[in-house]
């Protein structure tokens, strides 16, 4: 999941299996990396990204909402953790409130679309707190409300559009807490930054450049991979 000692996951094996019989056969290099950096690689195809200062990264997936301060070390694409949620993800907020209105996992997609439609001036704005320090913050107590806004029967538009500007405005404080920084550029990754009300509304509220990878590739990693061996020559000037 991440270059770090102990994110090892078992089910890897077989991905490096077999990634290790195609190096053989082919007779060409090995390289390993994460799914991370994958993601993160994805986001470098065709944004404009200084690769000579750090920069922040956010991964956000069904797993993970993490903020990275991401820099080359060495030739190397490193990433430390320095901000983010403490407990349940931002994707794992959406799909638990999503399958408890009654849609199909995974329900982001689905959600985004329902307040694609609605005006923003009739939508009522509920409040879903969220506790946060340091760059860091934490979402069951958002999970608590949304489920208490289902059971008293607001309607499911005016909970998506409360949650996802929450979600929002968590990321947006978390980022802006590195403003003495040196991070003039964001990078959002993972399946959550493929939502446009998100992506949109803490691009539209920051005063960092916010990015994000070409839309079909916010939830494939792969692309990144693939595109790794390449990257790397890029990588080692630095």
């Amino acid at each position: 999941p991440r270059d770090m000692e102990g994110s090892y996951m078992p089910v890897f094996n077989a991905g490096l299996s077999f990634g290790k019989a195609l190096s053989s056969v082919s007779n060409t290099k090995i390289f390993k990396t994460s799914h991370q950096v994958g993601h993160i690689l994805s986001g470098l195809i065709g944004n404009n990204i200084e690769l000579g200062a750090p920069f922040l990264s956010v991964h956000m997936s069904g797993g993970t909402t993490e903020i990275l301060k991401t820099s080359v070390l060495s030739g190397v694409l490193n990433n430390e953790i320095i901000g983010g949620t403490r407990d349940i993800s931002a994707g794992q907020l959406i799909d638990r409130i999503g399958v408890k209105m009654g849609f199909d996992f995974p329900c982001g997609k689905m959600m985004e679309s329902l307040i694609s439609g609605c005006k923003s001036n009739r939508l009522k704005n509920l409040k879903f707190p969220v506790s946060s320090t340091s760059g860091y913050f934490n979402f069951s107590g958002s999970e608590s409300y949304g489920y208490k806004y289902i059971k008293r029967g607001y309607e499911n538009e005016d909970i998506i559009h409360s949650l996802f500007i929450s979600i929002g405005d968590s990321i947006l404080n978390g980022i802006e807490t590195f403003k003495n920084e040196e991070y003039n550029q964001v990078l959002l990754t993972g399946g959550v930054s493929a939502n446009d009300f998100i992506f949109n509304y803490i691009r539209e509220n920051s005063k960092k450049e916010i990015l994000r990878p070409f839309k079909e590739l916010c939830t494939d990693n792969g692309v990144g991979l693939s595109y790794y061996p390449i990257f790397k020559k890029k990588l080692e000037k630095y």
